[in-house]
């Protein structure tokens, strides 16, 4: 089993998906997001990465952890 993740921005409204796409990460490609979103100019100090479920590699399945 393989953790995933999500990344959030800080905005007005608090922590939202800072993109739809932002779902669903493994911790390389969130690494690369981050780095990403910070050589686009969004503040470090706004984002986090959270856990989103958990990849069952023996079936490709996905589920949700609470």
């Amino acid at each position: 089993m393989k953790q995933l993740y999500k990344i959030e921005e800080f905005g007005t409204m608090g922590w939202g998906l800072i993109a739809e796409d932002a779902t669903k990460l493994t911790k390389e490609q969130c690494d690369e997001r981050l780095e990403m979103y910070c050589s686009q100019g969004v503040n470090p100090s706004r984002m986090r990465a959270v856990k989103d479920g958990v990849f069952l590699q023996e079936d490709n399945s996905y589920t949700v952890n609470d």
